[in-house]
């Protein structure tokens, strides 16, 4: 979208100069949105890939079988639990990897597997940007800082870009007669700035 929007501004205000775009034009356009694409998808997998896990699971949720586990317990609930199993302080470099390996040796192979589901980065939720207002003691605190200051500078780009086709479109009709072709180009700009 904000792609789309610095491209329209930027043909708008070569109007007056009827050409087509240069090669040299043409490929930096290319790349900007190739680039862009790279970039929209990294940021939306980051959360998904197992290696970066610690900083993008919420929780892990056990079911309703095992009561000491209600709910699901985010990584500093899950250390209590363990340290006071096991008598032992764990030290700052807790993983989720860690934290299972310990959990599964509080049981003994009587019982069932215990295995959690991973409550991760998108839950049970779409993503939304109410979930970006995270807590201080969230994992995803600096990734969240990132798309929202993404995010920001993105509307604000697609806000003076469009700003820039209202002022131009409006200096081009009271330069030019009010004629059939400038109505319609009117309306189609009206209807670009409406969406």
């Amino acid at each position: 979208m904000t792609l789309l929007s610095v491209v329209r501004a930027y043909n708008l205000t070569k109007l007056s100069v009827p050409r087509s775009p240069t090669t040299t034009e043409k490929l930096r356009i290319f790349f900007t949105f190739f680039a862009m694409m790279i970039v929209a998808l990294l940021v939306s997998c980051i959360p998904l890939m197992p290696v970066f896990e610690d900083y993008f699971i919420n929780g892990i949720y056990y079911g309703t079988e095992i009561p000491l586990f209600t709910g699901s317990p985010d990584m500093k609930t899950h250390e209590h639990i363990i340290e006071a199993y096991y008598f032992t302080k764990l030290r700052d470099n807790s993983s989720w990897e860690r934290i299972r390996r310990l959990i599964a040796g509080m049981f003994t192979s009587d019982q069932a597997l215990i295995v959690g589901k991973d409550l991760g980065f998108y839950g049970n939720d779409g993503v939304c940007l109410f979930k970006y207002f995270v807590h201080d003691t969230d994992p995803q605190k600096g990734f969240s800082a990132v798309i929202l200051i993404t995010n920001s500078v993105c509307f604000f780009t697609v806000f003076v870009s469009y700003g820039l086709v209202t002022a131009v479109a409006r200096s081009l009709s009271s330069a030019s007669n009010s004629t059939r072709s400038n109505s319609k180009l009117q309306r189609k700009i009206t209807i670009i700035i409406g969406t």
